[in-house]
């Protein structure tokens, strides 16, 4: 029943429907062209075995399978706050996390950087595959791993050259905005057709009555015959 009349209401009032689907049209495109596009940036790394596991195996592929919690330790000291403070700013638009690949059984790393200019995200993509190495250093530092050959190593194995954008911020704040806009118009015209035709009601009831003290017939009480002043 409530949505016949709001219907009913938007039909009524479609000057102001109107007004609301163009005033909202025109805040969606103001949304989409005042948010910048993400530029979005991937890199991969590989953490490789030890030179002496590498050597028994004669293959450093054949050794990978035990890897995987070395990687995941990696990527959580690469998020943590010092490190990413660092790197990304909380204050900054740029931010990168660091992943294991879950679609691969191996240790393989995901480096996913994003910032508004593409300049600024494949900077960052170059210090976060930098600082890597030293990270996964300190972390093997940490726990004295002696000799040498025992320490854990990383490879790039792929990056990306060029930034690929991102419109999915684009489109959130376009989708928003769109949804307030027509919340906005639904509110205002349906407050409004509420209120002018409750003001209508009014009119035609003072009408009314107006009509019925005018009638022919009508005695007006204020109106008193010479017989009836002199009871």
């Amino acid at each position: 029943m409530y949505l016949l009349e709001l219907v009913g209401g938007l039909r009524r009032r479609w000057w102001i429907t109107l007004i609301g689907l163009l005033a909202t049209a025109a805040l969606a495109y103001t949304a989409f062209t005042v948010v910048p596009p993400v530029q979005e940036v991937r890199a991969s790394l590989m953490v490789l075995p030890t030179a002496k596991a590498a050597s028994e195996a004669g293959n450093p592929y054949l050794v990978l399978g035990s890897l995987e919690p070395a990687a995941d330790m990696l990527a959580a000291a690469m998020n943590s706050g010092s490190v990413h403070e660092k790197l990304a700013p909380a204050k900054g638009s740029a931010t990168f996390e660091v992943a294991r690949d879950s679609s691969s059984s191996g240790p393989m790393l995901l480096v996913d950087v994003k910032d508004t200019d593409p300049q600024r995200a494949l900077a960052l993509l170059e210090s976060v595959i930098r600082t890597m190495p030293e990270v996964l250093a300190q972390l093997q530092a940490q726990v004295a791993v002696r000799p040498s050959s025992n320490l854990l190593t990383l490879t790039e194995v792929t990056r990306d050259t060029e930034p690929e954008p991102s419109i999915k911020k684009q489109l959130r704040a376009t989708l928003a905005a769109a949804a307030g806009g027509l919340a906005l118009t639904l509110f205002v015209t349906n407050a409004l057709d509420g209120l002018l035709r409750r003001r209508s009601t009014r009119r035609r009831e003072s009408a009314a009555d107006v009509d019925d003290e005018t009638a022919p017939g009508a005695e007006s009480p204020s109106r008193l015959t010479w017989a009836d002043s002199t009871t």
